[in-house]
């Protein structure tokens, strides 16, 4: 039976177009703020970063598109580059090379 019903769905969400899902996705506010950052990361951070982000907009529940996403974006363009944190946390005391590690 609950098989039955998923599959229902999932035949529903396959009549979709994929510009429709693309239309849908260009008007959130999640990617209108985000998106550009897309092509400093690979897909694989940048989608973990829009899950998690999207949890914390599910939480606020309506507020977040004048409330989260712009600050969010803001602090996020303000961190430094992935290649000045690499170097950073590579020069702290945290940072142990994988030849050191034990087995």
């Amino acid at each position: 039976m609950v098989k039955t019903a998923i599959q229902r769905i999932v035949n529903i969400f396959l009549q979709i177009p994929l510009e429709t899902w693309e239309h849908i996705v260009a008007c959130e506010p999640e990617w209108r703020y985000m998106s550009d950052l897309l092509p400093s990361y690979r897909e694989g951070p940048f989608a973990v970063l829009m899950v998690a982000a999207g949890l914390n907009d599910f939480q606020l529940k309506g507020k977040a598109e004048k409330a989260y996403w712009p600050v969010l974006k803001n602090t996020w363009c303000s961190l430094p580059s992935l290649a000045v944190q690499k170097t950073l946390f590579q020069r702290s005391r945290l940072f142990t090379p994988k030849s050191d590690c034990p087995n």
